[in-house]
C-alpha cells in the first residue's frame, strides 16, 4: 500500500525516491489515511511476468462510483522501456547526492556520457572510490 501512496502523492526522483521511504512520512496521517483504502491482490498476468518485470494493475474506485484501471507490465527502465541518458543521470543523482558532492556528480555524469571516449575506467570510478586511509 505504502508504495501507490507514494505514486499517488508524488515522490523525488523519477516518481520516488530513497527519502519517500522514510518512517516520518510512512506515519503521516494522510498517507496512513490513503493506505488503509488500498488492497494488494494478486494478479494472474502479473505472477507470470514476474521476476523478468516488475509488473502492476491499479484499479481505483472513484468517490461517484467509476472505476479506472492503469495497467504497467513493462518496468520503467528495463528492455523495453528504457531511460533516457538524462533520466539515468538523475536517479543516480536522487541516490548519491548525500555522499558526492554537485562538482563530483556532474563530473561523473559528464564522464558516464562520453564513456565511449575513456581509455581507462579508472577515471569513471575514481569519485565512487574509498581510499585505505578514509
Amino acid at each position: 500500500p505504502y508504495a501507490v501512496v507514494v505514486g499517488l502523492l508524488g515522490g523525488g526522483g523519477l516518481g520516488a525516491a530513497l527519502e519517500d521511504y522514510s518512517d516520518e512520512l510512512a506515519n503521516d496521517p494522510q498517507r496512513r489515511e490513503l493506505m488503509a483504502k488500498i488492497s494488494v491482490v494478486p494478479d494472474s498476468r502479473c505472477d507470470a511476468i514476474f521476476p523478468h518485470q516488475f509488473p502492476a494493475v491499479l484499479t481505483a474506485t472513484m468517490t461517484d462510483g467509476s472505476v479506472l484501471v492503469e495497467e504497467v507490465l513493462t518496468t520503467r527502465g528495463g528492455p523495453e522501456r528504457p531511460l533516457s541518458f538524462e533520466e539515468v543521470s538523475a536517479k543516480f543523482t536522487s541516490n548519491a547526492q548525500q555522499f558526492l558532492s554537485e562538482t563530483e556528480l556532474g563530473a561523473l555524469a559528464g564522464r558516464c556520457h562520453a564513456l565511449g571516449d575513456l581509455s581507462n575506467i579508472t577515471e569513471l570510478l575514481a569519485p565512487l572510490t574509498v581510499s585505505k586511509n578514509q
